[in-house]
């Protein structure tokens, strides 16, 4: 009996130790375990507003095209064929940049900021000129968990930049059909591109 109660003494004495340690482990393992849940859910909104923002700006520069080689609007992508004709031969160059530029931000505000988790704008510049669109957006990450914040600080400010190249074929090839057009009724044209013929055999 005397055998018995001991063995059952060391028994309970072992359960104890064991949950001892348990709990020693568990202070030191849960811990780790939700700050890395906690990492990689701000990863995720990090990831996203990242996405959502070279997203935009892309499909507002692919917007942007339109409007200028057409008569478009902006937000709703509509296209205005009736006003097309009635544009300047070198239309590009007589349009007013300025207001462009403010539609093009105006249209980057209704695209960002809705739906971004984490993250702040905190400078937009559109520029167009020499037949490029330029769209600059600079951000800032916001995040409240220290360690968390440690591991982002090297990208809590971010630039994203894109430039579209202007190229209108269509109105390229109507600007050179005035220019051919113009230059066949000109008086005294005939007889220079025939001497200049014989000049170049």
């Amino acid at each position: 009996m005397k055998i018995k109660k001991n063995i059952i003494s060391n028994v309970k004495n072992t359960d104890d130790a064991l949950n001892g340690s348990f709990t020693v482990e568990a202070t030191i393992i849960i811990p780790l375990v939700f700050f890395l849940i906690f990492a990689l859910f701000y990863l995720g909104f990090y990831l996203h507003d990242l996405n959502r923002i070279q997203g935009a700006v892309d499909a507002t520069l692919n917007r942007a095209a339109l409007i200028i080689k057409n008569e478009a609007d902006l937000i709703n992508g509509d296209i205005h064929y009736d006003r097309i004709k009635d544009r300047p031969v070198f239309s590009l160059f007589s349009q007013n940049t300025i207001e462009l530029e403010n539609n093009i931000k105006d249209c980057l505000d209704t695209k960002i900021n809705k739906g971004l988790f984490i993250t702040d704008i905190t400078g937009k510049e559109v520029s167009i000129s020499g037949g490029k669109i330029k769209i600059m957006i600079v951000s800032k990450s916001k995040i409240g968990l220290v360690g968390v914040s440690r591991f982002f600080n090297p990208v809590s400010q971010q630039t994203y930049e894109s430039t579209y190249t202007i190229y209108n074929p269509a109105d390229f090839i109507r600007k050179a059909e005035i220019v051919l057009d113009t230059g066949s009724r000109i008086k005294g044209v005939d007889k220079l591109k025939e001497s200049l013929g014989k000049i170049f055999r």
